[in-house]
C-alpha cells in the first residue's frame, strides 16, 4: 500500500524512509547497553578459587634395608612431598641404580642385589630426583637360595590322557642354574 508524506509547501518532496532512522536506531541501543531501568545491577554469586594441584617439590628414596646380602632382593619406594609439605602420591618413578653390577632394580621399584660393594639407587619424577646408598654385602657361606625353578617338557607334544616327565631346573637371584641342587 502506498505511503502518501503530506508537506508544508516550498520544502522539497523526499522520499518516505521505512524503518527508524540512524539516530533513532542510536537511541534505542543506547537504552538498551545502559540497562534503561534505572536500577543496580543485580548481585553477582562470589566466584571460588580453584583448588591447585600439588606440585612435587621433594622426594625421598626409602630402601627396605640399608645393606643387604647378595643375592637377596630388596623393595624401594618413595615419599614425596608437595611444596605445603603435605604427603602426595606420585605417577611413573624411573628408577636406576648407579652400579647395576652391584644391585639392580627394576620399573616397580624391586633391588636385586648381585655382588658385593656399594651403589646409589636413583628415583626421577619429572625434574624432581632423590638419591640413597646401598651396601651390598658378599653372599653369606653355604648353598645360595633357589629363588626361581625352570620347568621344561622333554617332548613337546603329548597325546590326550598321557603323561609326560618335565625337567625342573632350580634358578639362583641372577637367574643362573644350580645343577647341584634338586
Amino acid at each position: 500500500m502506498p505511503t502518501s508524506v503530506l508537506k508544508p509547501a516550498g520544502t522539497t518532496p523526499q522520499r518516505p524512509r521505512a524503518g527508524l532512522s540512524r539516530g533513532l536506531w542510536s537511541v534505542v541501543l543506547l537504552a538498551i547497553a545502559s540497562g534503561c531501568g534505572g536500577s543496580a545491577p543485580a548481585p553477582t554469586a562470589p566466584v571460588e578459587p580453584r583448588p591447585s594441584l600439588p606440585v612435587l617439590t621433594s622426594m625421598t628414596v626409602v630402601l627396605s634395608l640399608d645393606s643387604v646380602p647378595a643375592s637377596q632382593a630388596i623393595s624401594a619406594t618413595v615419599r614425596a612431598v608437595d611444596e605445603l609439605a603435605r604427603p602426595m602420591t606420585v605417577g611413573v618413578i624411573a628408577w636406576t641404580s648407579d652400579d647395576p653390577s652391584v644391585a639392580s632394580i627394576t620399573t616397580e621399584g624391586a633391588v636385586l642385589a648381585r655382588n658385593a660393594g656399594t651403589t646409589t639407587i636413583r628415583a626421577q619424577v619429572g625434574k624432581v630426583e632423590a638419591e640413597r646408598r646401598l651396601t651390598v654385602t658378599p653372599i653369606p657361606p653355604g648353598p645360595l637360595p633357589i629363588v626361581a625353578v625352570s620347568v621344561t617338557p622333554i617332548a613337546r607334544e603329548i597325546d590326550v590322557g598321557s603323561s609326560q616327565q618335565l625337567l625342573a631346573i632350580p634358578r639362583d637371584f641372577a637367574g643362573r642354574a644350580l645343577p647341584d641342587r634338586e
